[in-house]
């Protein structure tokens, strides 16, 4: 499944690693809730990984995420993003993400929702 992979990249790129320890992902969190450079410095990184993808990574995504591909990495890696920082993106679903089994809470954010 193409877009679980690129989930796995967009989650790794906000978190700064393949493989998220709970205690990694806390602390990302608190400094994208502390600084805001913090927090969009790590949406730009998350934006420069969608954007280096195949055209049909980023159709598959944005399809997923149903928003315009043109739009897909700046408006995924916002709602991502800002899911961490509220806490809704919860280190449960940064790990079923990373399972390639996105939970209906990590989906309903990709969404929008």
């Amino acid at each position: 499944m193409r877009s679980a992979v690129l989930a796995i990249l967009l989650t790794a790129s906000l978190v700064g690693c393949q493989t998220v320890t709970k205690a990694e992902y806390e602390k990302v969190r608190a400094e994208i809730v502390a600084n805001p450079k913090a927090l969009r410095e790590r949406t730009e990184s998350c934006k420069r990984t969608i954007s280096k993808q195949s055209v049909q990574m980023r159709t598959d995504m944005a399809r997923l995420a149903e928003v315009p591909v043109k739009s897909v990495a700046d408006v995924v890696c916002r709602r991502m993003a800002r899911a961490v920082r509220s806490g809704r993106l919860s280190y449960q679903d940064v790990q079923s993400i990373m399972r390639q089994q996105p939970s209906t809470n990590s989906l309903r954010i990709l969404k929008g929702g």
